[in-house]
């Protein structure tokens, strides 16, 4: 190649060079940023990034209640009477939170509760047993926990104290067999019968298969109710936990009527108690596909008990009467 071919090719090269420059930059310095092209050598070690949603908690939804603390001493409360019902304690004033927890173990832990917290170690029965019962006795707002450790909680300070009294009765020993012949003392008959229906539970938590012995376990805990020999409160509990099982394990509901009334019966008039034993009848009117005769039985709840209103069970009253 001629030396003047030579000079044109690079003078063609410097003019191309010289368009380059004025049109991409102005003819400044051009800085390639490699990090900014899509093409970038390192793609496979650079994981994309992703907008992370905040928290409910830090959009201020839904805050999780406070743990109960310690109730306000108050003076004993007597006993409930025909036309006198008890004092109404609000429970946001007995605990900030509103919330009362009671502990049933059946495995090592701490023998005492603080705050509204209260612990009781059971020596016989399992914490599942033992709450499942109490559970339809003092219906609760929720029953967490596991075989050996159950937590029952409430936000009426009297359902809870009312709970919390009666739990022990609950510890008797477990028995795998109905006994031959029905006892005749009361107390014997309900501690087989709950005895029994412990290990009914333990076999099928889930929901009892041995129907054979939860008719044992009926027979037993009626000597309990029908005996008047036996503690009001105890023939009360008999005759309730009777018909639960009537209503939500055998889908008896006419049975279960039967118990319920039972217990209605033996409940002193304003009590919990008869709180608990006519939300039970209309729970089982309910499940029978009656609303008609449940209303009744939950307007009764909603007009004779308001000082339970902080109870779950009477706000479920209220939810069902302004149910269509």
């Amino acid at each position: 190649m001629s030396a003047l071919s030579r000079g044109r090719s690079w003078a063609l090269a410097a003019s191309s060079l010289s368009i380059l420059c004025f049109a991409a930059a102005g003819c400044q310095d051009i800085d390639w940023d490699f990090e900014r092209m899509h093409w970038r050598w390192d793609w496979w070690n650079k994981p994309s990034r992703r907008p992370i949603r905040p928290s409910r908690q830090a959009r201020g939804e839904r805050r999780p209640r406070a743990m109960p603390v310690e109730p306000e001493a108050r003076p004993e409360q007597p006993a409930a009477t025909a036309g006198k019902q008890p004092e109404y304690r609000p429970a946001s004033l007995a605990a900030p939170s509103g919330f009362y927890q009671l502990v049933l173990l059946s495995e090592r832990g701490p023998a005492a509760g603080s705050g509204g917290t209260k612990h009781i170690r059971l020596k016989n029965v399992s914490a599942e047993a033992a709450s499942k019962a109490l559970a339809w006795l003092y219906v609760p707002i929720g029953r967490p926990g596991q075989e050996t450790r159950r937590t029952l909680i409430y936000e009426s300070p009297d359902l809870w104290e009312a709970a919390t009294s009666f739990a022990p009765k609950l510890d008797v020993p477990v028995i795998d067999q109905p006994p031959q012949r029905l006892p005749i003392d009361p107390e014997k008959s309900f501690a087989q019968g709950i005895g029994l229906l412990s290990y009914v539970y333990r076999m099928n938590p889930a929901r009892p298969a041995d129907l054979a012995k939860l008719e044992h376990v009926e027979g037993l805990l009626n000597v309990t109710a029908t005996s008047n020999a036996a503690d009001p409160g105890l023939r009360w509990a008999a005759a309730l936990v009777a018909g639960r099982i009537r209503a939500d394990v055998q889908f008896d509901f006419e049975g279960a009527q039967r118990f319920l009334l039972i217990a209605q019966g033996y409940a002193p008039p304003g009590s919990v108690e008869e709180m608990m034993a006519l939300f039970a009848r209309a729970e089982a009117y309910r499940q029978d596909g009656q609303p008609d005769k449940a209303k009744p039985l939950y307007q009764q709840i909603v007009s004779q008990f308001g000082n339970y209103r902080e109870s779950d069970t009477y706000r479920r009253a209220q939810r069902e009467m302004q149910a269509d």
